[in-house]
């Protein structure tokens, strides 16, 4: 009898150990929206003429920090100055996508995209909307997909100390993401910054955090950018 117990007793163990490393497999998994990721970007306005000017971008993300290949984007774009406060552009971006730890499917991007932007200040603050519309056809390995979206940004440099004297300032920003495809909300963009201005043409470097918004996930961001605007006439 007490073999009979202790063989249960030992079966029962067994069974209850295989039933729960399943749920502890899935205790361990990781997923996107638990890292801290992080955007290295360059960001470059070069006037060619009075009232033209070159955009230029390279961003490249992070899963997490230095680690776990997120996306390549490259942006290029022409843009016109219709007076000193407001700004029309037009351009193409390319977006390479790394699934999470490689668990899907790579996708490439290919965009265009036309925005309105429009500036102003208030004391030590300078204020710029920026509207966006992006026509994006997304590449899969067997898919070919074609979306629009459009995109309101509202963005604040704030100066610490004498905008005239102090390099240093204060840099916020909100941005939504509206689908023209089904479901409206894609996702928002939630930033502020530390910033060191390195000249009057608007080039800076700054260091920076981001909340990545999605529906029903956040996505936290360290951010890295350097703004260079010589300009080439």
């Amino acid at each position: 009898m007490t073999k009979r117990l202790a063989g249960a007793l030992l079966a029962v163990a067994v069974a209850g150990f295989g039933l729960s490393t399943p749920l502890l497999a899935q205790e361990e998994v990781r997923e996107p929206k638990d890292e801290l990721g992080i955007w290295l970007m360059y960001f470059g306005r070069n006037r060619v003429a009075d009232r033209s000017s070159i955009h230029s971008e390279l961003q490249l993300r992070y899963w997490e920090l230095f680690q776990n290949y997120n996306q390549l984007l490259i942006r290029v774009g022409y843009n016109f100055d219709i007076d000193p406060k407001n700004m029309a552009s037009a351009g193409y971006t390319f977006v390479y996508t790394s699934p999470f730890e490689d668990s899907g499917v790579t996708t490439d991007e290919h965009q265009l995209w036309q925005q309105y932007l429009q500036r102003s200040s208030l004391g030590r603050v300078d204020f710029e909307h920026r509207f966006r519309l992006e026509e994006r056809w997304i590449l899969g390995d067997a898919t070919t997909d074609f979306l629009m979206r459009i995109r309101y940004r509202i963005h604040l440099n704030v100066a610490l100390g004498r905008p005239a004297t102090s390099p240093f300032f204060l840099s916020f920003y909100d941005e939504v993401m509206l689908s023209l495809h089904g479901g409206a909300f894609d996702q928002n963009r939630l930033y502020g910054a530390f910033a060191y201005a390195l000249d009057r043409s608007g080039s800076s470097v700054q260091l920076g955090y981001l909340l990545n918004t999605f529906s029903g996930e956040n996505r936290s961001r360290l951010q890295v950018a350097f703004f260079f605007n010589p300009d080439l006439r």
